[in-house]
């Protein structure tokens, strides 16, 4: 199974003898590796063995994120895993590095979950906030996917 996360959330592991990277999914914890990352576009592809669910990329349908859409924010902020706040797409910026602007809250915690929309499609990474002005921001998966070649 393969698996986007933001290259900030595994930063430390991207150095030899850095950590182990494990995903936590519904409680049990499973080994990755490390594929690639890219850090100007905040995106990293992990691994595992594990048999996970995955989720589809919203381009791959032809559901590109648009100002105004639906979107969830899914991550575990302060620990709290799988939690999912909601709200609109702001904007989409296509330049270097693509970015989904949203009002779903986010937290630390939640960078490297998945932004989805209406129809349960990834359009970003979660990434980071603008903190005390609301404004928060996924890696755009289209364009940020792009600069991995495994994507």
């Amino acid at each position: 199974t393969s698996i986007l996360t933001a290259a900030h959330v595994i930063d430390d592991a991207t150095f030899a003898g850095g950590p182990r990277i494990l995903i936590s999914q519904s409680g049990q914890r499973v080994a990755a590796k490390l594929a690639e990352w890219d850090f100007a576009s905040d995106i990293a592809l992990l691994y595992t063995d594990a048999e996970l669910p995955t989720l589809p990329f919203a381009s791959e349908v032809g559901h590109e994120p648009n100002v105004g859409d639906f979107v969830a924010a899914i991550g575990s902020p302060y620990g709290l895993e799988g939690t999912t706040t909601s709200g609109i797409i702001s904007q989409v910026y296509t330049e270097a590095p693509a970015l989904v602007q949203t009002d779903a809250a986010m937290n630390p915690g939640n960078s490297g979950g998945p932004l989805i929309n209406r129809f349960g499609e990834v359009v970003g990474v979660n990434s980071f906030v603008l903190s005390g002005e609301g404004l928060n921001f996924a890696s755009a998966v289209e364009n940020s996917c792009q600069q991995l070649v495994e994507c």
